[in-house]
């Protein structure tokens, strides 16, 4: 009991508008060309929207640590999600079930911080395309020198004055530029464009080798507020860990 009390301050930490986690400040709105990036919600509609993208017709992948708010928030394993540009009441939302990967500990940075939820009936999207076992690495070279995209639904203004997130700007679909920074074991670090940040919002969402719909990672949640520094770390899913996890799920390249 005191080990998930501790799991879920933390959690709480990460997620919730008192302590930022992972949006696109600068940028630009993306409407209906990723169409498989989601906005995840609370099944209530409450709560901070943040991202996922469809890796099947059936699967969602995300932050393991966004969706372990949700359910503390709860009680439940339901996560709604919507593939619509702006998250609203207006969207039309879809409810699955949340499932967390096992090796995934809040206390420990970068572990295991993947989810999926998955869906009883196809969703109306053509998911993106995961990448083959340790393909970050054999492609290296090519990747250091590809622009990629990073995209999420997160807060996309600051209150004037201050580096604080609006929290009323969250929602919207955005997509921005970024190019390889660090390659590491379970993660890779992004550099964004000058000025250009992420912040409360965009767990969970992809990173995508140029004009494809190919993944290479998903962004982490941050303490703190937006990232000023314009550096993203995101989650690979080309390791042996990930796709440990998610071949339970979906077919693997």
């Amino acid at each position: 009991m005191k080990k998930l009390a501790a799991w879920t301050v933390l959690v709480l930490l990460l997620v919730l508008p008192t302590q930022p986690a992972g949006a696109i400040i600068g940028g630009s709105l993306d409407d209906t060309q990723h169409g498989y990036v989601a906005g995840i919600q609370q099944p209530d509609g409450q709560g901070v929207v943040f991202t996922g993208v469809a890796i099947s017709p059936t699967v969602v992948l995300t932050a393991a640590h966004a969706v372990v708010r949700l359910e503390s928030a709860t009680g439940s394993d339901q996560a709604i999600v919507t593939f619509d540009p702006v998250a609203d009441s207006a969207a039309t939302w879809y409810t699955g079930t949340i499932h967390i990967d096992p090796a995934f500990n809040p206390t420990v940075p970068a572990a295991g911080d993947y989810a999926v939820i998955v869906f009883e009936s196809p969703l109306p999207v053509t998911p993106a395309t995961l990448p083959g076992l340790n393909a970050l690495e054999l492609g290296l070279r090519t990747l250091s020198a590809t622009p990629l995209e990073l995209l999420g639904y997160g807060m996309t203004t600051l209150v004037p004055g201050t580096p604080r997130p609006d929290f009323t700007s969250g929602g919207t679909r955005k997509v921005d530029s970024a190019t390889l920074k660090a390659l590491k074991s379970q993660t890779l670090k992004l550099r964004m464009p000058d000025g250009d940040q992420v912040c409360v919002g965009d767990s969970g969402g992809p990173s995508l080798i140029g004009d494809t719909q190919e993944l290479t990672g998903i962004t982490l949640g941050t303490l703190g507020g937006c990232i000023s520094s314009g550096t993203v770390t995101q989650m690979r899913v080309d390791t042996a860990a990930a796709r440990g996890f998610l071949g339970q799920y979906v077919p693997l390249p």
